[in-house]
């Protein structure tokens, strides 16, 4: 646990002396622990006293849910690989089997390859029409004649046709390789390694479209090898281009690789792994500014690389709000607090980026009399600004006068209204006083500057480098000093002859605030408008304020909370100065929305003068990323459809699309709904949801059509289907029958595809079907089921390769609901029924198309799975956990051999730096030469965490060579992960 915060701790002597320590335990709760502790003497005497010190995890409920999906979640990587050379030495004695005429081209081919290397090779046919009693008994022969060390199955080309009868031919392929691996473990003594060759079955390319009709291999494949480890069962996918020679190389070879895959040439092999959702993983969308909402947003704070457009939903305004097209929104120095992870937060989380804007009101809500349809305003947003529109409270927002371009009138609302609101309400300027104003060249300097010469005051100014004050004596000002030194307040001293300022503007931190507060004359006001000392509660001495010292901040966001009137009206008199001339109009440099980056970074370094401003998109299709929340998976508008919905854990989850806000769901099962079910459906029902009971057969012609068709039956359309229909039947790779495989198979794998079928006119936001992990792992006993669950799961990548929503979710066992919670309290590793609603509901809002969820990690089965598994490796060590696994880089450092480590890790860092810098950097020159701030150490710090998982302190960043010997070293296997917090 983590120290989260202490009521009090007083000293009463020095520490030196302590020699024990008393805790006591004063609350415990499930966020943390509350403790009194005292440091005591020999002779019992308390030395420090610390009170209500609260220890936690620091991770909020929210943050902990999100923990624990991600630590769950598994997913299936394809890694390329360099083949090894063969070693023909001790080549075996093959066994090749062709299971249809069509695999009859590729299976000689294959023979006459390995004969060509001197093997001793055997080839029988098994078709599928054939008797297969006959052929059993031949392969007994085979087997019982001599010794093998391999059999080698080989499967037919795809049919090159997906029709009704896909899900058919693939299960008589399925029955067809149960006939031939039962007969393999019956051999007397070692029985011979078991490979399987199949087509285009599995998706490993982006660009892949699977072959239903050898689906359902996988899954059986990986029950056989967790059955009967010492068949060490393989599976060989291959593609249409996929020359023998190739395959026979990898037979030779002898690799102790379970799942691979040839794709043009390439050599893949399959790795389970960790799968933490990933930001390229959400949904993304194209947007059109002129009528849909998109910001700009910072992604993870701190790398600025993560800036992204994203969409949103427009906001109605409600009573005394406005809804504004938004034209143009300025930068604040808070934004880039917010950009680099620096600014406060005392609520859990950070503000929205921009706050000023100008644009045009679209919509008025109920008692607004102020604005209108089509007037063109500057305001102020609290819910950010960096967007197509805002809904903001219409007293934030005043009309423009004539002549004030929106363009320009964006740079206004925070800077000037906090500068006449520090300078005239607060410090009562007026001719004749001299004021200092601190970084006089930025947005609110600049402001200052023009509100002080229209009040008759004398000014005096600071800036950061010579090019800023020479600009400065450009504008006229003779005062001009160094703000990045204290020597400005001695140097005012002698050109005021020891009089100096009425009025501090102060903006400095430090040493050089206290510098200005001691500057003020008798009466002197001192208006501090930075946020870092008032933020960090730093103390400030009293001694100067004996001259009758007056000290103000200005907080303009509270301000608007809490005296709305009083910000308007600094609007409106703001706007009115500058367009009678009293107040010129902000000098602006202007970016696109989507260059948002470049300027946050020209306002981190202080490369500008005035203000920056980014102009709003007004028109066009501009792609965008789908935040997670604004998702459209759960419509009061539209109807679901749910098959094994009426019971188990298809009713549990239709109950959790009702509590999200589903308008209407049609339910669907064979028989009718028990007493329990109904209650829940009339739970459903009394929370304003539509329920529709429709049964059937969803493996028979017809009753997905008819589902379809009562779910729109009130004029709702139709925008989700949740196949969750089922039916496991146990039974040992001896003991399958081809009717056990038929009952399992018919719901998943029919009715998936009846269901497709029928929404094919539909506009679904989602489709998603329920697999299992006894697919993903290989369940023993479950080789009928596993294999209808890999059909399903890769119908799934099918229907994505057709541009169709598609998702399967690989559950592991319920704790209290649906079939497999008997197994989930044998095995101590069950979802709870929150729990899975959560990931099934935040799965619908993102775009994987396949995952497993599982809470496996760690547990023993797992673990000794993994000993005997290369595609399990990941796991073969108990402490195995998702967040550093998931990173496709650790992903790829750790397929390299040790040796090669470090120089991909300094290639890594390399890559980042120069991405920020925008420059190459030599891997042994310090960092610091390259003038890297504080600001981009901060950035790459946060880039570089995200990818190792390590926690980079600022020192640790002083050449790339050093940082990369550092984090190889920290993610050796035997050294300690540390997790940034």
């Amino acid at each position: 646990m983590l120290p989260l915060g202490v009521r009090h701790l007083r000293a009463h002597g020095s520490t030196r002396n302590v020699q024990y320590c008393l805790a006591r335990v004063t609350e415990i709760t499930p966020a943390g622990v509350a403790v009194d502790i005292d440091l005591l003497d020999e002779q019992g005497a308390v030395l420090l006293s610390i009170g209500g010190l609260r220890l936690g995890t620091g991770v909020s409920a929210s943050g902990q849910r999100e923990r624990t999906l991600n630590d769950r979640l598994l997913a299936i990587e394809w890694r390329q690989q360099e083949l090894p050379e063969p070693d023909f030495r001790d080549p075996g004695r093959w066994l090749l089997i062709s299971t249809s005429d069509a695999a009859d081209l590729m299976a000689t081919r294959l023979a006459d390859t390995l004969k060509a290397h001197e093997v001793a090779v055997t080839t029988m046919a098994w078709p599928q029409r054939s008797d297969h009693a006959a052929r059993a008994a031949r392969l007994r022969e085979h087997l019982a004649a001599r010794p093998f060390s391999d059999v080698l199955v080989v499967t037919a080309p795809r049919n090159g046709i997906t029709d009704d009868q896909a899900g058919a031919r693939a299960g008589d392929n399925v029955r067809h390789l149960v006939h031939i691996a039962r007969e393999l473990p019956e051999v007397l003594g070692e029985p011979p390694r078991l490979h399987v060759l199949t087509r285009n079955a599995q998706t490993v390319l982006a660009e892949d479209s699977a072959n239903l009709e050898e689906a359902g291999l996988r899954g059986l494949i990986r029950v056989i090898g967790t059955e009967h480890p010492r068949l060490r069962a393989t599976q060989i996918d291959v593609d249409d281009y996929t020359d023998p020679a190739r395959v026979v190389a990898q037979l030779l070879v002898g690799s102790d690789e379970d799942e691979t895959a040839w794709r043009g040439g390439n050599w893949y092999v399959a790795r389970l792994i960790p799968g933490p959702l990933r930001p390229e993983e959400r949904q993304r969308t194209v947007v059109n500014p002129a009528r849909e909402g998109m910001r700009l947003q910072i992604r993870v704070p701190g790398d600025i690389q993560s800036l992204e457009l994203a969409a949103f939903d427009r906001v109605a305004p409600g009573p005394g709000q406005i809804e504004v097209s938004v034209t143009a929104s300025n930068l604040n120095f808070a934004d880039v607090l917010v950009a680099f992870g620096k600014y406060p937060s005392f609520e859990g989380r950070l503000p929205k980026l921009g706050a000023d804007f100008a644009g045009v009101v679209t919509a008025v809500g109920a008692g607004v009399v102020t604005h209108q349809v089509g007037d063109q305003v500057g305001g102020i947003s609290a819910d950010g600004a960096w967007s197509t529109f805002v809904t903001c409270d219409a007293n934030m927002a005043v009309t423009l006068p004539a002549g004030v371009p929106m363009s320009r009138a964006a740079a206004v609302p925070s800077a000037h209204a906090t500068a006449w609101y520090g300078l005239h309400d607060l410090a009562r300027i007026s001719a004749g006083d001299k004021v200092l104003i601190h970084s006089a060249t930025g947005g609110v300097g600049q402001a200052a500057i023009a509100i002080a010469r229209a009040a008759g005051a004398q000014i005096f100014a600071t800036a950061g480098s010579e090019a800023r004050r020479d600009l400065l004596r450009g504008m006229g000002i003779e005062h001009v000093y160094d703000s990045r030194s204290v020597d400005f307040a001695d140097q005012i001293r002698r050109d005021t002859d020891g009089y100096g300022v009425d009025i501090v503007l102060n903006s400095l931190t430090g040493a050089a605030q206290r510098a200005g507060l001691e500057l003020l004359s008798f009466g002197g006001r001192f208006v501090e408008i930075g946020k870092r000392d008032i933020y960090g509660d730093t103390r400030l001495g009293l001694f100067p304020f004996r001259r009758n010292l007056s000290f103000y901040a200005v907080d303009l966001a509270l301000l608007a909370l809490t005296e709305p009137d009083t910000l308007r009206r600094l609007l409106e008199v703001c706007y009115a100065r500058i367009a009678d001339g009293t107040l010129p109009l902000p000098q602006t440099t202007h970016y696109p929305l989507q260059d948002g980056a470049t300027a946050i970074r020209v306002m981190g370094a202080a490369e500008h003068t005035g203000k920056l401003v980014l102009d709003i998109p007004e028109g066009g299709q501009i792609p965008a990323v789908v935040p997670p929340e604004e998702a459209p998976a759960f419509r009061s508008d539209g109807a679901y459809v749910v098959t094994g919905g009426l019971g188990g854990l298809g009713l549990f989850l239709a109950e959790t699309l009702a509590t999200a806000g589903c308008g209407r769901l049609v339910l669907n099962g064979r028989s009718e709904p028990s007493p329990d079910a109904l209650a829940v459906i009339d739970r459903i029902r009394s929370g304003g949801t539509e329920v529709a009971v429709e049964l059937g057969d969803i493996a028979e012609p017809g009753t997905a059509a008819r589902l379809v068709e009562v779910a729109c039956a009130t004029g709702l359309p139709l925008r989700g289907v949740l196949h969750g229909a089922a039916v496991v039947e146990d039974a040992v790779l001896a003991n399958i029958t081809d009717e056990l495989i038929e009952r399992d198979w018919a719901p998943k794998v029919y009715g998936a595809w009846n269901l497709h079928q029928a929404t094919l006119g539909q506009s679904l936001d989602w489709f998603c079907s329920f697999s299992s992990a006894a697919a993903l792992v290989g369940s023993p006993g479950q080789g009928a089921y596993a294999a209808a669950n890999s059909w399903l799961d890769a119908f799934t990548h099918w229907r994505r390769s057709q541009g169709l929503p598609a998702l399967a979710i690989a559950w592991g066992p319920w704790s209290e609901i649906g079939r497999g919670t008997g197994l989930a309290a044998d095995s101590g590793a069950a979802i709870s029924p929150d729990e899975g609603a959560y990931a099934f509901t935040t799965l619908l809002r993102h775009n994987r198309a396949y995952t497993g969820y599982a809470p496996v990690l760690g547990t023993p089965w797992l673990v000794a799975f993994a000993q005997t598994s290369r595609f399990a490796e990941a796991f073969a060590s108990a402490g195995s956990r998702g967040g550093a696994g998931g990173s496709a880089f650790l992903s790829e450092l750790r397929a390299l051999p040790p040796a090669e480590w470090q120089g991909r890790m300094r290639k890594m860092i390399a890559e980042q730096i120069s991405t920020i810098l925008r420059r190459s950097v030599d891997p042994d020159r310090p960092l610091a030469e390259y003038g890297l701030d504080s600001l981009g150490t901060l950035e790459v710090r946060t880039r570089i965490e995200a990818e190792t998982g390590i926690r980079v302190g600022a020192t640790d960043i002083s050449t790339i060579r050093v940082l990369a010997e550092r984090l190889c070293d920290a993610l050796a296997p035997d050294s300690p992960v540390s997790v940034p917090s």
